[in-house]
């Protein structure tokens, strides 16, 4: 791996889990979750060849593809999400989550500003049963509901804001700049609530979809 980029590896079964680089554990009736932060092209090629992944897949990831979607290939399915966070109070950052899952491994890819790895080792320390299922899904879509819940924690803290400011507009006259301020934070409402869906629908999709995995 070039300096910046990180690759971890957790091994878990019902019994724990265990960091190693290695997809030797497969063998041992381990699940394997790879994941991957600011990978450079050569370390996408390598992960597609090492796990023969579509290359068409590899190509969106490239070119940092901030659309959400889910596509089924081969023997795993591959899924677009976007982890959105305040960059300031008027500004979003938004960032792709590219997911590769197979019948018991996983990949996950995506920049440093995302941290997949703690919240998810958060819910393993409290020995979440439902997370050490034997079929990798419950990982998958534990991820995928994280994202979700921190859409709606931003939805309510902007909702919040624009409620405080409507409180103000009672007792003083908005300004245009005021005026244009809860404009900007209306449309980021509206930008959250486009992904939320996105993503649900996802969701929906996917529960009702195992034959990537036949």
């Amino acid at each position: 791996m070039q300096a910046g980029t990180t690759r971890k590896t957790i091994c878990y079964n019902s019994t724990g889990l265990k960091e190693n680089d290695s997809k030797v554990e497969l063998a041992k009736g381990f699940r394997l979750w790879i994941d991957i932060v600011d990978p450079t092209n050569v370390e996408l090629l390598d992960i597609q060849k090492e796990f023969s992944l579509d290359i068409n897949a590899i190509n969106l990831i490239k070119q940092k593809v901030k659309r959400p979607q889910s596509r089924i290939l081969d023997n795993y399915l591959f899924t677009i999400i976007l982890d959105i966070q305040y960059k300031t109070l008027k500004q979003l950052t938004i960032d792709g989550i590219y997911m590769f899952v197979g019948k018991d491994w996983l990949i996950t890819i995506h920049s440093s500003n995302v941290d997949l790895i703690s919240p998810i080792k958060h819910i393993f320390e409290q020995k979440n049963k439902k997370l050490k299922d034997p079929n990798i899904d419950a990982l998958y879509y534990t991820i995928i509901s994280e994202v979700i819940g921190k859409y709606e924690h931003l939805l309510t803290s902007i909702e919040h804001t624009i409620t405080d400011l409507e409180q103000k507009f009672l007792y003083k006259k908005p300004s245009k700049s005021m005026f244009s301020y809860l404009d900007t934070v209306a449309k980021q409402i509206i930008i959250l609530r486009r992904h939320f869906w996105y993503t649900r629908d996802i969701m929906n999709f996917l529960s009702h979809t195992q034959t990537y995995k036949d």
